[in-house]
C-alpha cells in the first residue's frame, strides 16, 4: 500500500518520450518495494523543469525534511519523521550513498535530470534496504528508454546558475540503452543579512555577498538493459560525477580561499531471472569510489589542516530469492559487502590512516497473503560486521524484525507495521576522521522501534462526464507513527578543544500525517500535513524538545493543465505552484536560540510547441523572497528566477 505523495501531472510524457504519466504521488505503482510500506512515489514531470533540485522535489513530500547549507551544488541532507540524515537511508540505482564519515548522503549529488522515479519510505523499509535505518529509506532510480528518443536541454538562471545537458536513448521490450552527459556550474553570490552573530541584536545586521560559493561540475550517465531469453533480464548502470567548488565557511566567519574537489564512480549490474511460476532470483553487484580533496590555504576553517584527502570504497555483491505459490510467499536476501575509509591530511607533517569494515547480511521473509483477507507478512535480517584500523579488529553482531499486516476494504487498504531498526556507527564516529573530531570505538549502535498505521482510501466516489471520461478524482491518505529510539550518537566538545562522538541516550516521536489528491477537469491539486512531536526522554528539567525539528509542516501544490492548440501554437500548456510551510524549531537543547517559521512559494509555467518537439520552462524559485534558515550559520538564496529550452527528437 502506498500511503502519501503530493502531486500531479506534468504536459503529456509522450513530448518528452517518455512512458505517458498523467498523475504523480500517491498510487500504487507495479513497481513498488513493498506494497504494506507508508510510501510514495514521484516521477515523470515531477522530476523536470528549470532549475529543479532533488531538494526541491523532497522537501514537498510529507514527512520529509530537508537541510540545505547553501545555493546550487550545497551539502544538502534529507531526514525523514524527524531522524537524522544518517539514519535514513539513500539508495541510487540500488546503491546506498550514505557515506562512512558522517552517515550523511549529500543530496546534490543526486543527479535528478536522470532519474525515472523516487520512492521515499517514511517508516518501516524494503527486506532489501541496507541497513534497516530507524528514519526510512528513500530510493532514486534511473529512467530507461523504452523508445528511440533525443533530448537537449539548454537552463539559465539566478546567481550565474548555468546547464548543458543532453542525452540519446533508444529501446525496446528486449533492449534498451541511454547515455547522458550534463554540465552545470553557479557562482551562487547571492546577498544575505550578516547578523555578526548576534541574532538578537539588529543594529549591527549588514547586508552582505556570498563569496567563494562558485561550483562547477560534470555529470555523466550509462544506462542499459536486455533481455537473455525470455526469463532472464540483464541491466547496467554507469555514472561519473566530477565538482570542484568554493567552501564559503558560515556567514559569521566566511572561508575565501578554501576549495574542494569531488569525484564518484558508480557501477552496478543486476541480472533478474524468473526460475518458474511465482519464483524469481535476482542478483547484483555493485561499486561506489568517492574522492574529496581539501585546499585551506590559510586555515580559514576549523581543523588546523591545509590539505585534506577523503577517499571511500564501497563494494557488494547481493542476491535474493523470491517465491510465492497459493496464499503463501517468501523471500530470502544474502549481501556480502566491504566498506573502506582513508584519510590523508597535511598541517606540519602529512598524516595517513586506513581502515575497512567487511560485512556479511541476511534478510528472509514469509507470511500469507489473501485476496479479501489480506496479508500478514514477518521478515528479520541479521547482520555481522567486521571492522579494522590495520592494529585492532572489532566484530559485532546486529539484528532487525518486523511484522507487516494490511487489509483492503471497500474504500481502499489499511495497514500496520512494527518492527525494530538499528543503525551501526560510521567508521568515521569509530575511528574519527580529522584533528578535530576525534572516533570512540566504543560506541554502540542507534536502536529503534517504530509502530505505525495508515488507512488509504482510493476508491471513493467520483464524477465522470456523458463520454466516461473522468471529472472528478481523489483520494486521501493518513498515518499515525510512533518511534523510540536509544543510544542515539551525538558530538561533544572536551577540555582539550576536539570534539568526540557519544551515545547520548534515547528519544521518543509521535506523530501523524495525512496526503490529499485530487483532479477536477484540468486542475491537479495536492496537499500534505504533518504534526511531529519529539522529545528527548534523558532531560528531566528544562526543555526536552529534539531541535532543528518542526512540529508542524504543510504543503501544497497545484497545477493547470491546457491542452490543444492556443497562444503561439503551443500543444500544451502547465501552470503550477507548490507552497511548503515549516513552523519555528529550536536550534540547541536548551531552546535558546529559536529558527523562526518560514514558507515558501515555488511557481512555473511550461509549455510544448513546435509538434511537441520543443518546450520551454519558466521557473521563480521563493516567489515571495521570504528569508530562509534551515540550520544557525549558514545563509540560503532568496528569490531566483529559472529558464529552460528543452528540445525533444
Amino acid at each position: 500500500m502506498v500511503l502519501g505523495g503530493l502531486l500531479v501531472a506534468g504536459w503529456p510524457a509522450a513530448a518528452r518520450g517518455e512512458e505517458a504519466v498523467t498523475v504523480r504521488g500517491a498510487r500504487l505503482a507495479a513497481g513498488s518495494r513493498d506494497e504494506a510500506a507508508t510510501s510514495s512515489q514521484l516521477r515523470g514531470s515531477a522530476l523536470e523543469g528549470a532549475g529543479v533540485s532533488t531538494s526541491d522535489v523532497l522537501r514537498r513530500e510529507t514527512g520529509v525534511n530537508v537541510t540545505e547549507t547553501g545555493g546550487y551544488g550545497a551539502l544538502s541532507t534529507a531526514a525523514i519523521r524527524g531522524a537524522t540524515a544518517a539514519q535514513t537511508s539513500v539508495f541510487l540505482a540500488g546503491l546506498r550513498l550514505n557515506d562512512d564519515l558522517t552517515g550523511d548522503a549529500d543530496l546534490s549529488r543526486v543527479p535528478l535530470w536522470m532519474i525515472g522515479r523516487i520512492e521515499v519510505y517514511r517508516g518501516a523499509v524494503p527486506l532489501e534496504a541496507d541497513p534497516w535505518g530507524i528514519g526510512g529509506a528513500i530510493f532514486f532510480e534511473p529512467r530507461v528508454p523504452t523508445r528511440t528518443e533525443a533530448k537537449a536541454v539548454a537552463t539559465r538562471g539566478s546567481f550565474g546558475m548555468r546547464a548543458l545537458e543532453g542525452r540519446v536513448g533508444l529501446g525496446d521490450e528486449r533492449a534498451a540503452a541511454l547515455v547522458g552527459v550534463r554540465a552545470a556550474g553557479a557562482r551562487n553570490d547571492y546577498t544575505f543579512v550578516d547578523d555578526r552573530g548576534t541574532r538578537f541584536d539588529a543594529s549591527d545586521d549588514r547586508e552582505q555577498r556570498r563569496e567563494n560559493a562558485d561550483v562547477d561540475d560534470i555529470d555523466m550517465w550509462a544506462l542499459g538493459r536486455v533481455r537473455l531469453g525470455t526469463t532472464t533480464r540483464a541491466s547496467l548502470t554507469w555514472n561519473e560525477l566530477a565538482r570542484e567548488q568554493g567552501v564559503p565557511g558560515l556567514a559569521v566567519a566566511g572561508a575565501k580561499a578554501t576549495r574542494a574537489k569531488t569525484r564518484r564512480s558508480l557501477h552496478g549490474l543486476e541480472l533478474v531471472h524468473e526460475c518458474g511460476a511465482g519464483c524469481v532470483l535476482t542478483g547484483a553487484t555493485g561499486l561506489v569510489m568517492t574522492s574529496s580533496a581539501y585546499d585551506d590555504p590559510l586555515l580559514e576553517l576549523a581543523g588546523g589542516r591545509r590539505r585534506a584527502l577523503l577517499e571511500g570504497l564501497r563494494a557488494e555483491a547481493s542476491s535474493r530469492l523470491a517465491l510465492r505459490r497459493g496464499i503463501f510467499e517468501g523471500s530470502v536476501h544474502g549481501r556480502v559487502s566491504r566498506e573502506a575509509l582513508s584519510t590523508a591530511t597535511v598541517t606540519v607533517d602529512r598524516s595517513e590512516e586506513r581502515r575497512h569494515r567487511d560485512g556479511v547480511r541476511l534478510a528472509a521473509s514469509g507470511g500469507v497473503r489473501h485476496e479479501r483477507l489480506g496479508r500478514a507478512v514477518l521478515m528479520g535480517a541479521l547482520e555481522k560486521q567486521a571492522t579494522t584500523d590495520g592494529l585492532a579488529d572489532d566484530t559485532r553482531t546486529y539484528g532487525a524484525l518486523r511484522l507487516a499486516l494490511s487489509r483492503p476494504f471497500d474504500a481502499g487498504v489499511v495497514a500496520l507495521n512494527a518492527g525494530s531498526y538499528y543503525r551501526a556507527p560510521t567508521l568515521g564516529e569509530l575511528y574519527g576522521f580529522s584533528g578535530v573530531v576525534r572516533g570512540n570505538g566504543a560506541l554502540r549502535a542507534e536502536r529503534g522501534l517504530l509502530v505505525d498505521t495508515g488507512v488509504r482510501l482510493t476508491k471513493l466516489p467520483s464524477i465522470t462526464s456523458t463520454t466516461g471520461a473522468a471529472v472528478l478524482r481523489w483520494e486521501l491518505a493518513g498515518s499515525l507513527f510512533a518511534r523510540e529510539a536509544s543510544d542515539l550518537v551525538a558530538f561533544r566538545r572536551s577540555s582539550l578543544g576536539y570534539v568526540t562522538p557519544y551515545n547520548l541516550g534515547s528519544a521518543r516521536v509521535l506523530g501523524a500525517e495525512l496526503d490529499a489528491r485530487a483532479e477536477l477537469w484540468r486542475l491537479s491539486l495536492g496537499a500534505g500535513l504533518t504534526l511531529f512531536d519529539g522529545r528527548d526522554t534523558e532531560r528531566t528539567t528544562g526543555n526536552d524538545l529534539l531541535p532543528f525539528r518542526s512540529r508542524l509542516k504543510s504543503s501544497l501544490v497545484a497545477e493547470l493543465r491546457f491542452d490543444g492548440p492556443h497562444v503561439l501554437g503551443a500543444k500544451t500548456s502547465t501552470l503550477s505552484m507548490a507552497h511548503v510551510h515549516e513552523s519555528s524549531r529550536y536550534a540547541d537543547p536548551e531552546g535558546l536560540i529559536v529558527i523562526p517559521a518560514q514558507s515558501t512559494l515555488d511557481a512555473a509555467i511550461t509549455v510544448a510547441c513546435l509538434g511537441d518537439h520543443t518546450a520551454f520552462d519558466v521557473r521563480v524559485r521563493n516567489l515571495l523572497g521570504v528569508t530562509r534558515f534551515d540550520t544557525v550559520g549558514f545563509v540560503l538564496p532568496g528569490r531566483a528566477i529559472f529558464a529552460s529550452m528543452e528540445v525533444f527528437l
